[in-house]
């Protein structure tokens, strides 16, 4: 357990030393779709993260194309499942992110080194498209 220790107390460290840098990021975690298909989400849910303004072009696992993102996203800290049935959690790519600006853009990505105790990521990198 030393390793996970010390990835915790790294990340730990890394957001105190960017708290400065960091912006609110509001998640609303999907909960569903309407009868009419339309989704419906729960209660919006705010995190300081590090907001990169940068391109990036990736193979999408499902379909093997490639995918351009616009923005990556660095949330230093667990993030605390839904609970909701059938999500990805604790994020899921029907979730709405929406950034500092009030812009909204889809999640073409989510990644995170998983804490072997809960499961989860001790952090994420979210790139929207």
């Amino acid at each position: 357990m030393a390793l996970n220790t010390t990835v915790k107390n790294a990340i730990a460290t890394a957001k105190k030393l960017t708290s400065s840098l960091a912006d609110d990021l509001t998640i609303e975690p999907w909960t569903g779709n309407s009868r009419t298909g339309a989704p419906s989400y729960a209660s919006a849910v705010t995190y300081p993260a590090l907001i990169e303004f940068k391109q990036r072009i990736f193979k999408d696992r499902t379909t093997g194309r490639d995918v351009a993102t616009k923005c990556k996203v660095t949330i230093l800290q667990p993030i605390t499942a839904n609970g909701t049935s059938g999500r990805h959690e604790p994020i899921d790519p029907r979730d709405k992110l929406t950034l500092p600006d009030g812009t909204v853009a889809p999640i073409k990505e989510i990644q995170g080194f998983v804490d072997p105790s809960t499961g989860f990521p001790y952090m994420f990198e979210v790139f929207l498209g």
